[in-house]
């Protein structure tokens, strides 16, 4: 019995090690590769970011002059472009910032509103710049408040990007692929393989934000974006892994 029992626990270790043995020639005779893909094209949609401030007396004040300035910029901007779209974001409410220091400001406050305006237009320097020059005639400015933190601030007026970036997506995934599977083939041949099936696939990389200050995140629902208007890059990485064949 106990004979019996020994030789049971030897095939038994025997069967174990071959498995392992088996698993881990066939994790030998894997091979992982990447492929990438690049590419510049030219931006279909633009955003103008500005910014727009009032104070007042009372609040009520503050309120009531924002709303006059917004409305007379908002007929000027028009006058340029009369499709564009405006979105408003508050960027701080409160007492009004004053770069020299005056203790009497604390007993006398005056309220105060600033706003980020994101002017989207066509992919159009020329009229970019006429927003621009529109926006600063009727009170604009074109970054906030120094003193104001606000981590959407941007470090260019007009950023430029992709609102229908699906076509080119498929592009550049099916180049990143093709050039995947011709790194993998030269591995393998240099391994004196073939290739065999794909046994996993991956994407990694991100899209690059090149207009932004590092970690602020501006409100322009672009996935691409660019400072020039035919310099927006959409790129990419794949990553395969393939089992090998004599």
């Amino acid at each position: 019995m106990l004979r019996k029992s020994i030789v049971s626990l030897l095939l038994a270790a025997l069967f174990c090690s071959g498995t392992m043995l088996s698993a881990a020639e066939n994790e030998a005779f894997k091979i992982s590769a990447s492929g990438k893909a690049e590419k510049e094209v030219k931006a279909d949609t633009a955003r103008v970011i500005i910014y727009l401030s009032a104070d007042g007396i009372l609040m009520v004040d503050a309120e009531k002059t924002f709303l006059e300035k917004y409305a007379k910029l908002e007929n000027a901007l028009k006058e340029k472009y009369k499709d564009l779209e405006i979105e408003q974001k508050v960027i701080s409410i409160g007492q009004k910032r004053s770069n020299n220091y005056n203790p009497d400001n604390q007993a006398k406050p005056q309220p105060e509103i600033r706003k980020q305006l994101t002017i989207t237009i066509p992919a159009d320097g020329k009229l970019a710049s006429e927003i621009i020059d529109a926006a600063i005639r009727n009170g604009a400015t074109l970054t906030a408040d120094p003193q104001v933190y606000y981590g959407g601030q941007v470090n260019s007026a007009v950023i430029y990007g992709l609102k229908d970036s699906a076509k080119i997506e498929k592009e550049i995934k099916d180049l990143a692929l093709a050039d995947m599977k011709k790194n993998a083939g030269e591995l393998a041949a240099i391994a004196g393989k073939k290739l065999g099936k794909m046994t996993s696939i991956s994407i990694s990389g991100m899209p690059m934000q090149p207009v932004y200050y590092p970690n602020n995140t501006p409100n322009v629902n672009l996935k691409y974006t660019a400072i020039e208007p035919d310099k927006v890059k959409v790129s990419t990485v794949i990553n395969g892994t393939f089992i090998l064949e004599d």
